[in-house]
């Protein structure tokens, strides 16, 4: 048993379930394998924690940002203990927290260098190749019962359900992938083709927040990586494409022709009801600014019954926040804030807002840090993929609410690995 659970073999053991909790993120289904991943994952980062403070002897003061970490899941957990729904409370944080935790900490415990985080990065761009395929053998078999249109549903039980938020972040990562230093020319232009099938994937979607994410995160990446060629390249074919919507009459194109109105920006109808949702989700939060209503967003209907906010927006039957009710009542988990701040002091409060932005500034510092040319070429190409990873992250959250599922869990991974990579940088300069 001692020889089983040996520290080479248990950290093998858990790079191996770190790696299937990685590739399962980006799928829909798969609930019991990303439970059995995440606990064998719990088990041996577990073991190797006790094992290291028994063989140090003592217990070191945490890096600033494992510190602020645990400050920000210290307030999560006490602001859920204390705030009307516990109960509800405690199975988002089992189911989501927890799998945030184990993902960051795996990124920083078991990426010792730029060839170890290279190699998780290549895990998460082949479920997402993985994906790909299995959305287009989907497409492609509606197509031959429905016939060709545009019109493509996207269920929660579908390979393409969120392909679009998926696809917008994961296409830029993809790209950075194939600009890797020493990448070879045939593994980089198939790396490009297959970008070029997501990106159609992305738009058929439909989703105008995600095609303007992905061209951004495109646009960064490139600019990074000083691919000025192929910066142009997508420069000139977004122009086109603008010009192209905008002299197309054609009621397939309308959504994507509405992104040149200034209207579509600031209105209900164009920004798909959000500021109703927006200021709805407000005046819930008026009631408990500070300590918010308990971790998990789904909650935010029973504070609308509770609260009497249903009862009030119903009998006004032209007040737009009437998007949040069915039959005069919210019901659970079906809208969320659509937004990753308002979206955070609902559960947690302003003071939960701080400490999470606090959080991600110090963790984005390490990855700019890792930034600069003087790096060697390999640490300073996944750099680029990380921090082009996160900011199209942050980007899609401004009008959707990331703060939990597969994207934030991804990020968080990124972000422990970008961590350990400075860790080990600073220590190789000491």
């Amino acid at each position: 048993m001692q020889k089983l659970l040996s520290a080479s073999r248990l950290e093998r053991l858990g790079i191996l379930a770190w790696y299937a909790l990685l590739f399962l993120q980006v799928f829909n289904k798969f609930g019991a394998l990303r439970l059995l991943a995440a606990l064998v994952l719990l088990a041996t980062l577990t073991i190797m924690s006790i094992r290291n403070l028994i063989a140090e002897h003592r217990i070191g003061l945490p890096h600033s940002i494992a510190l602020m970490g645990m400050l920000l899941t210290t307030w999560i957990i006490t602001v859920s203990a204390v705030g009307p729904y516990p109960v509800d409370s405690l199975h988002a944080l089992r189911k989501d927290l927890l799998t945030q935790i184990l993902l960051f900490s795996g990124g920083w415990l078991f990426v010792n260098s730029s060839t170890d985080a290279w190699r998780a990065l290549g895990v998460i761009l082949v479920s997402f190749l993985t994906l790909t395929l299995l959305s287009v053998i989907e497409i492609v078999g509606y197509w031959s019962t429905a016939g060709f249109t545009t019109n493509i549903p996207h269920g929660h039980d579908q390979w393409t359900g969120g392909y679009g938020a998926i696809g917008a972040i994961l296409v830029p990562a993809t790209i950075a992938w194939a600009f890797m230093p020493g990448r070879a020319t045939h593994m980089r232009q198939a790396a490009l083709m297959f970008s070029l099938l997501a990106i159609v994937l992305v738009v058929l979607y439909w989703g105008r927040t995600h095609v303007i994410v992905m061209l951004l995160g495109i646009a960064l990446i490139l600019f990074l990586a000083r691919q000025w060629r192929l910066l142009i390249a997508i420069f000139l074919s977004v122009a086109v494409c603008v010009v192209l919507l905008a002299t197309s009459t054609t009621s397939t194109t309308e959504r994507y022709r509405s992104l040149l109105h200034p209207q579509t920006y600031v209105s209900n109808i164009g920004l798909s009801m959000r500021p109703a949702l927006w200021q709805g989700t407000l005046e819930v939060i008026s009631q408990r600014p500070i300590l918010g209503y308990g971790y998990g967003w789904k909650k935010l209907a029973w504070a609308i019954n509770d609260q009497g906010f249903a009862a009030l927006w119903s009998a006004d039957k032209t007040n737009s926040f009437n998007i949040f009710l069915t039959n005069g009542k919210a019901s659970y988990g079906r809208v969320n804030p659509h937004n990753y701040f308002l979206q955070v002091v609902f559960e947690i409060g302003i003071p939960g807002l701080v400490l999470v932005v606090t959080f991600w500034v110090m963790l984005m510092r390490h990855g700019i840090g890792l930034l600069r040319y003087s790096n060697p070429k390999d640490l300073h190409g996944f750099a680029i993929a990380g921090v082009g990873f996160l900011v199209t992250y942050w980007a899609s959250n401004f009008t959707n609410g990331l703060w939990v599922g597969s994207l934030a869990n991804l990020s968080l991974a990124v972000g422990g690995m970008l961590v350990a990579l400075s860790c080990v940088k600073r220590s190789s300069k000491g």
